[in-house]
């Protein structure tokens, strides 16, 4: 398989009147624009494509991040994912420079680890057992995030971002584009992509009206 996205897909159209229905205010984005939210220490959810199949989101329902701040794995997993504290984070990793930050030469579907050479440079993506468990991307595999991986290592020279499953404690990955806007505000994201918009939640009002009225959609 070149790719694990098999599930299901949505119409941009549906997604784009499902944002008006709800007077969400959104915006088109670049990837200059994510890489820079990202290098800020933003946390961004993607929502685009089609649905992973398998154990591990891959990139079209993910968690992105800034892979650098020693505190990040602590504040995702307290402030977004509310799980316990040791709980690791995966990197979505450029293929071409897996083999030096990983020794890994090959792993699109996250299911290998390896260890962290780079350890000091990306602990939020380092296990107490200093290693990684690894994600590589072609740009022939997931445009979108090869692209955001691209221009942020054009901007930090850090060729991968942090990736972790788009749910919150004690729920499923999201599956729809509610289940995304649900769940982006549930976890406390700074931003969220649904597919070709960017959504700058801070912007939300009434959060907790809105929520209401997303969960009877």
């Amino acid at each position: 398989f070149e790719n694990a996205y098999t599930g299901k897909s949505y119409d941009l159209n549906e997604v784009k009147s499902l944002l008006y229905k709800l007077n969400i205010k959104h915006t088109k984005y670049t990837y200059s624009k994510i890489s820079k939210l990202l290098n800020e220490n933003k946390i961004i959810g993607i929502f685009q494509g089609s649905s992973e199949y398998g154990p591990r989101a891959l990139g079209n329902r993910s968690i992105l991040a800034n892979p650098s701040p020693v505190w990040m794995r602590d504040h995702i997993n307290k402030n977004i994912k509310h799980r316990e504290l040791f709980r690791p984070f995966a990197p979505i990793v450029l293929k071409q420079y897996s083999k030096k930050y990983f020794d890994i030469e090959e792993s699109p579907f996250m299911l290998r680890a390896g260890p962290c050479k780079k350890n000091k440079i990306i602990p939020a993506v380092n296990h107490v057992d200093q290693t990684s468990r690894v994600q590589t991307i072609t740009i022939q595999q997931n445009k979108r995030i090869y692209k955001i991986i691209s221009e942020f290592k054009k901007l930090t020279g850090i060729p991968l971002i942090l990736n972790t499953s788009f749910n919150d404690n004690g729920e499923p990955v999201v599956e729809s584009p509610l289940d995304s806007l649900i769940s982006s505000i549930n976890t406390n994201l700074d931003y969220l992509i649904v597919e070709n918009f960017l959504i700058d939640n801070k912007n939300l009002k009434n959060k907790k009206k809105l929520l209401k009225r997303m969960l009877f959609e």
